[in-house]
Formats: structure tokens, C-alpha cells, sequence
């Protein structure tokens, strides 16, 4: 299979080095799993480990359910800061680096390869497929987890334990996320008491993926602000609308109640958003709350004005705070996003398509 790769490199050593290899280390884990290789959740993720890019592995058989989440991760020098730059001189090296020779770009390259960075130590019996790599992060420092108690294990590219970093360049792990929509329903489900099977997993995955996580995580919170405060005729209709179009949703199913709606969904097939109104107030509104919230935010994260200490999807801050939960005092969440309405906004009300989550599951 043809393949490219891009190496970028400092005076002293590469810093970087990207391929496309379309995930072909993941072909001996797999044969070998389809060759009875793989007994329980424990032996999964010594096999699955092997693999050096960054996925996120479910498994489950009659006794367990597991999850690890694999790849290649460097040992950073421990003076380095993530979050701020190092000199590239060599004394911040990762671990699987410090060896290289000094004089590596003089000795390497053209007709004479560059050392292999990448050293892949076998464990135990050599048919069985499971190694670590050499400098770099082992599998006991990996997120993973073998039956937990919640009864269930799902993931949607999210982050795989607390306090995982994401990658230097992507900020989306915040206390909102994608994997909300699938977690909710899950939650509200297992509290149900009812049995997990094939279809109303594939029916919860469904519901997720046409789930706006802005109105399930966000909307919420500014229909309770705006409930503070005193409604004229039109905030009353808006605050009417935008509730059952969350009323309307997997709880109706699951508990018979209402609630964990938000759907942008077309189940009648006509070509329209079942709750287009809802759906279409929620993309007007959206771009205007944030230019209303994110000001606010900025002003109260250490009186500074920086513009991405906060992210406005996620309203998440660098010092960890959830402020749809805890927002400061004197954050004005809603009303002066709503009067802002009143200005032009281009609105989207075509239709989305699902999008596929990953869900494990014991019965």
C-alpha cells in the first residue's frame, strides 16, 4: 500500500515526523486475535498495545468488557513544560531521543539511513504478538479500563481519563463534549433497569448522533437564566419552544419521561427538521451568545482579554471551571445573547447525517 511520510527537523534533531500508513500496524493484533490468541479483556489490551497509533479499543466476550486506549505517547523530559516552547538544543529531548548521536544530521541521511527511533520490546512468548515500545510511555501508564462498575464503556474521540492531555495542537477536551449525548442516554438507561441488546444500542447510538450538544449541554443552563429574570410575550414563546424541542427526546423511549431531546432529525421524512423552529432559533442564536458570553469570561479569567483561554463551544477555562455549572458572579448567560438576536445571522436548516460513536456493553 503506498505510503508518505514528511520528516521536519531542528539543527540538532528531528522534532517531527508524520506517515500515512492506513493503520497497518493494526493487522497482526487483528490476525492474531481472529487466531484465538486473545482469551479475556486483560490479554486484548497487552495485544492491542502493540499498536503505536492512537485508538481507542473496546472488547467484550461473555465475562468482560474492556477498554485501552493505544499508541505511541514520548516520555518528556521532565523540565519540560507542555505548555510552553523549549530550546531545541537537545536538553529536552524525549526519552526514545536522548540516545541519538550528537552528530546524527552530519552521519545520517542521503545513501546512509537514520537510526530507527522506534525499538519494539517483546513480551513473553514471541507468537503472541504483545511488546512495548522502548522510550516510551509503558502499557500500565495507558488509559484503560477491565468491567468497570457503571456497567458500560463508551468513547467518541473523547478524552480517555481524567487529566489526559490531548494532542499539543487540539483543545477540545473540556468539560463538554460529543460523548455527552452518548453517556446521558446510557446513564438514563442502565437507571431504567432495563436489559442492553443489539437494537436499543444501535437505537441510542442513532439518537446521540443527531443530538445538537449545545442544546443538550448549553441550552439548559440559559433557559433556566432567562427563567430568572422577567419574560415578555416573545422570551416566553422562545423559552416555550426551546424546551420541547429538549422535551422531545430518548426519554420518551427509555423512561417513558420527558427529556434528552436537542435532535436535529427528520424522522417524518419530509426534508425538514422535525423541530426546525427550535433548530433554527438555536444556530441563530448560538454565534450571538458567545460573542455576548465570551467577553465576560475573558474579563473575569484574571482580568485578562484573551480570547482562547475559553473555548466557546465547550465554556471551558484553563484552570479547569465548568462555567455552565459554576458560572462567576455577575456572568450574564443569556438575555443580552438573546436581545442580540434581533441582528442578521445566517442560518443552516438543512439536514445532518448520523454520525457513528462507539458504545460497549454487558447485558
Amino acid at each position: 500500500m503506498p505510503s508518505a511520510a514528511r520528516t521536519r527537523r531542528t539543527s540538532c534533531f528531528p522534532v517531527a515526523a508524520a506517515a500515512l500508513l492506513a493503520a497497518l500496524d493494526t493487522a497482526v493484533p487483528f490476525a492474531l486475535a481472529s487466531a484465538h490468541v486473545v482469551h479475556d479483556a486483560a490479554g486484548f489490551q497487552k495485544l492491542f498495545n502493540s499498536c503505536t497509533g492512537t485508538f481507542n479499543w473496546l472488547y467484550v466476550d461473555s465475562k468482560d468488557l474492556g477498554y485501552l486506549h493505544a499508541g505511541l505517547y514520548p516520555l518528556r523530559d521532565p523540565g519540560q513544560d507542555p505548555d510552553l516552547p523549549v530550546w531545541g538544543d537537545g536538553r529536552f529531548e524525549w526519552a526514545s531521543d536522548r540516545a541519538l548521536p550528537k552528530d546524527l544530521f552530519a552521519t545520517s541521511g542521503g545513501a546512509v539511513p537514520y537510526p530507527n527511533r522506534v525499538v519494539a520490546v517483546q513480551q513473553g512468548d514471541p507468537l503472541s504478538g504483545t511488546l512495548e515500545w522502548q522510550g516510551f510511555m509503558p502499557l500500565a501508564q495507558h488509559p484503560q479500563a477491565i468491567n468497570p462498575s457503571k456497567g458500560w464503556i463508551a468513547s467518541w474521540n473523547n478524552s480517555p481519563a481524567p487529566g489526559w492531555w490531548a494532542a499539543d495542537g487540539h483543545g477540545s477536551y473540556g468539560p463538554t463534549h460529543r460523548v455527552d449525548t452518548l453517556v446521558k442516554r446510557l446513564e438514563a438507561f442502565k437507571a431504567s433497569g432495563k436489559r442492553f441488546d443489539f437494537g436499543n444500542m444501535v437505537e441510542i447510538m442513532a439518537d446521540a448522533g443527531f443530538t445538537d450538544l449545545r442544546g443538550q449541554e448549553v441550552l439548559p443552563l440559559l433557559l433556566e437564566s432567562l427563567r430568572g429574570g422577567a419574560l415578555d410575550d416573545t422570551t416566553t414563546q422562545v423559552v416555550a419552544l426551546m424546551q420541547s424541542w429538549l422535551d422531545a427526546g430518548s426519554a420518551s423511549w427509555i423512561s417513558g419521561q420527558a427529556g434528552l431531546g436537542a435532535w436535529r432529525r427528520d424522522r417524518d421524512a419530509d426534508g425538514k427538521y422535525d423541530h426546525r423552529q427550535a433548530v433554527v432559533l438555536m444556530d441563530a442564536w448560538y454565534p450571538h451568545l458567545i460573542d455576548a458570553l465570551l467577553p465576560q469570561v475573558t474579563a473575569l479569567d484574571g482580568g485578562g482579554t484573551n480570547p482562547t483561554s475559553c473555548s466557546g463551544l465547550a465554556l471551558q477555562c484553563r484552570d479547569g471551571r465548568d462555567l455552565r455549572r459554576h458560572p462567576p458572579p455577575g456572568l450574564q448567560l443569556a438575555p443580552r445573547a438573546l436581545h442580540s438576536l434581533g441582528q442578521p445571522a445566517h442560518v443552516s436548516t438543512g439536514r445532518r447525517d448520523p454520525v457513528t460513536a462507539a458504545v460497549t456493553f454487558r447485558s
